[in-house]
């Protein structure tokens, strides 16, 4: 009797089983996510994680700007500042820069602990700290327009040889201007007069000071030019002897110049400067103005 009814059985199963299929389908999928939901979170090592992600991802942007800004200072110059600097966290010592007008601290990264303090305008101009010098000078000049007044024949040009001039200067410079002033000696020995065919003796000589100001033009660390102009006082002495004939005269008269120079510093505090004046020099009671063309070379120390 079952063994007839068995082929029905199974028709019957297999009925049931297609019309449940979708329920089926629905427990194999739920099934194994409800059991992994009731599998237990590690929530601390979640939170440790992360916060490893967000400590890497925090160093990486610390990297980053740091490279940054040591690019920014190689071209702008901006100054660190070491008390900041030393506030911060180790990683973001050297990310800590403000702009200063006239000093750069700069960290040798072979020793921290030593700090140069140095003048901004010497690291652009080449000027020394406090741009002052001295320099001793020696020039040699012809002097040109210097006349005798006669009183009968008027003014007889006397003609000179090529004097010499000895002097020192002291003066201070900035990034583009400059103040000095010239202490100097001139002396020049008398030809002849120009129109008179008679042998003469004499010369001429002068103490100066003037005090000149203009312009200093750098051009790199370690050459300037500078071009300006000042005035002064000059005591002037002059000894003439035309045949048995003296006509000495000694005299303090107003005097200026303008000048044109270079300034070269070939080592740290040393300058050397070429130099070119133009002086004009008063008038006297028998004698007139005069001009005085001097090419001088000088050296000395600069602080």
């Amino acid at each position: 009797m079952l063994s007839s009814n068995k082929p029905y059985l199974v028709m019957i199963f297999l009925k049931i089983l297609y019309k449940n299929y979708g329920l089926l389908v629905v427990l194999f999928i739920t099934l194994p996510l409800r059991i992994l939901a009731n599998e237990p979170i590690d929530r601390s090592k979640a939170y440790q994680d992360l916060k490893e992600e967000m400590s890497a991802l925090s160093q990486r942007i610390s990297e980053i700007k740091l490279a940054n800004q040591r690019k920014i200072q190689q071209l702008k110059a901006i100054t660190i500042d070491v008390e900041e600097r030393e506030k911060a966290p180790p990683k973001a010592q050297e990310l800590i820069l403000r702009d200063r007008d006239f000093t750069r601290e700069i960290i040798n990264r072979n020793d921290q602990n030593k700090i140069v303090t140095e003048n901004a305008i010497q690291q652009e101009t080449g000027l020394s700290k406090l741009g002052i010098y001295v320099l001793p000078f020696y020039a040699i000049y012809q002097s040109k327009d210097f006349h005798l007044k006669s009183p009968f024949l008027g003014e007889l040009e006397i003609e000179q040889d090529v004097g010499y001039s000895l002097g020192f200067r002291l003066g201070k410079r900035w990034k583009y201007f400059f103040i000095e002033t010239d202490f100097n000696y001139f002396q020049e020995e008398l030809e002849r007069l120009s129109e008179v065919p008679f042998s003469l003796i004499g010369e001429t000589s002068t103490l100066a000071g003037i005090f000149s100001a203009g312009v200093n033009i750098p051009v790199n660390d370690k050459v300037s030019f500078l071009f300006g102009g000042g005035i002064g006082s000059a005591y002037q002495k002059v000894e003439f002897d035309l045949m048995g004939l003296s006509l000495p005269e000694k005299n303090t008269q107003f005097s200026y110049q303008f000048i044109s120079a270079m300034h070269l510093n070939p080592i740290p505090n040393w300058m050397i400067g070429l130099r070119y004046r133009w002086m004009q020099l008063g008038e006297m009671d028998i004698y007139t103005k005069r001009q005085l063309h001097a090419f001088e070379l000088s050296t000395g120390y600069e602080w």
